[in-house]
């Protein structure tokens, strides 16, 4: 799905304590080699599915003969995988499919300074199989906590690893359930390619793939290359504008799937691609860009796009006298019949002066609801942010601090395409409903000067839906 920049940051950077820890200690860990070891705590980062995540200063990345080194538990409990540790016999056993994957974290950093650790002697169990530790690594003991490559780790839970030594990031990419080799497959065929994102879709005919988002490499004039590849390894692939991937989304309407494939181009702008399928094969349909924000959801069955481009003209003057910019806004709608996207409203409004902003109902709404799957994810945090939509009322504020603790079923429906349905829109009014999990969210808007969003409800009563 596309998300405005605003949001793509937010889901960046938004995290919990617990998360940030990304290991426990095993308990009492003996030395079972007299050596010290000299290493430097690393400032490397981690990128898994797409979601950045950091440890913190306790649980720091280490770099040890030319490897970092993480805290085994870091990698597996951000992949999902439940880790336990017996201490009799110095094993680690790691399970798939028990967890939850990690969410993103905000930014720590992390200095490089040489310290001492020790190695030691642990078993490692994967899924019940014994694994031996690569003859190159070793593991160690810092701080009370077992570390080894965060490589050994991940690729023994079937993810497929890259480093960007510009960058200092480790990324981290998997598949689960049944097509979960075919990552795998593809880094082996295709060593060359920078993985970006990575996810599964599923067009109307049931047909499954692979998408792969590669990342450009400009150095060698390189673009970023967009693979569907099919369970046999049939692959089809486009040339792509993204610079850095987000995600691949299926958008199913009633005249078929569509498939949303997005990203971001330089520091904010938004590129996104939809594919359908023609003469059964996955080709473009159309594609978007923009600077200043891109929206796409299913409003009552139908394909909406919200459109934003700055005019770079600085021909605005906010309240407190200071020079704003101004953006052009077009929210299109998807006919079916004719394959075409037709403009259903426009606007101007202001960049960075959210009072005197106008706005569209449908994009006020969808922007809430984005909004609220990405800090449902982290609930503890979120009582601690700053940044809250401009256009949500004092009493939308107060029904979201109310609500927070009901808001978990949008976790799980994170990665959906939102889908709204119109309650009522009037001049004035505006109310929408959106589903998930067997439960709803109202959604109430009102226009005084501009639209703002006045309050919420969470699985509303009939009465409510009918006011």
């Amino acid at each position: 799905m596309a998300v405005s920049s605003i949001l793509w940051k937010l889901c960046r950077f938004l995290g919990t304590s617990a998360i940030l820890a990304g290991g426990i200690s095993f308990g009492s860990v003996s030395d079972v080699h007299a050596t010290t070891l000299t290493a430097t705590t690393s400032p490397a980062v981690f990128q898994f599915n797409n979601s950045y995540i950091y440890p913190d200063h306790e649980y720091a990345p280490i770099n040890y003969n030319g490897h970092v080194y993480v805290s085994v538990r870091f990698v597996a409990e951000n992949m999902g995988v439940d880790t336990t540790w017996n201490s009799d016999t110095h094993t680690v056993a790691f399970t798939t499919g028990t967890g939850q994957t990690g969410a993103p974290t905000p930014y720590i950093q992390i200095s490089a300074s040489k310290i001492k650790v020790d190695p030691q002697q642990i078993n490692f169990v994967f899924n019940g199989q014994p694994v031996t530790l690569d003859s190159s690594y070793v593991a160690i003991n810092y701080n009370g906590h077992i570390y080894v490559p965060a490589r050994f780790v991940a690729e023994h839970l079937g993810a497929v690893v890259g480093w960007d030594g510009t960058t200092n990031t480790v990324t981290i990419n998997w598949i689960n359930g049944p097509y979960h080799g075919l990552l795998p497959w593809f880094a082996q065929a295709y060593p060359n390619e920078a993985i970006g994102a990575a996810d599964i879709v599923q067009f109307e005919n049931g047909k499954s793939y692979l998408v792969v988002q590669t990342k450009p490499d400009w150095m060698k004039n390189k673009p970023g290359t967009i693979y569907f590849i099919s369970p046999n390894h049939t692959i089809v692939k486009f040339s792509s504008n993204i610079d850095f991937p987000t995600s691949a989304s299926a958008i199913p309407l009633s005249s078929g799937t569509l498939i949303e494939i997005g990203g971001i181009v330089g520091a904010h702008s938004e590129y996104n691609y939809l594919f359908d399928l023609q003469n059964s094969q996955p080709e473009v349909f159309t594609k978007f860009f923009a600077d200043n924000g891109l929206l796409t959801w299913i409003q009552d069955g139908k394909l909406d796009v919200f459109i934003s481009n700055r005019t770079y003209a600085w021909d605005l003057v906010a309240a407190d006298g200071q020079k704003d910019d101004s953006s052009k806004n077009v929210v299109e709608e998807y006919n079916p019949n004719t394959k075409e996207f037709n403009t259903i409203d426009s606007y101007t409004s202001s960049v960075f002066t959210p009072t005197d902003m106008n706005s569209n109902p449908r994009v006020d709404a969808v922007e809430s609801i984005y909004y609220l799957r990405s800090i449902s994810v982290n609930p503890n945090v979120a009582s601690g942010l700053t940044y809250i939509p401009f256009t949500w009322s004092t009493s939308a504020i107060t029904d979201y601090n109310n609500l927070k603790q009901s808001l978990s079923f949008l976790q799980s429906d994170d990665t959906q395409v939102v889908t709204l349905k119109t309650i009522n829109e009037s001049g004035t009014k505006a109310n929408y409903l959106y589903q998930a999990n067997g439960h709803s969210l109202l959604i109430s808007l009102q226009k005084d000067t501009t639209w703002h969003v006045k309050d919420f409800a969470v699985d509303p009563s009939a009465q409510a839906l009918q006011r």
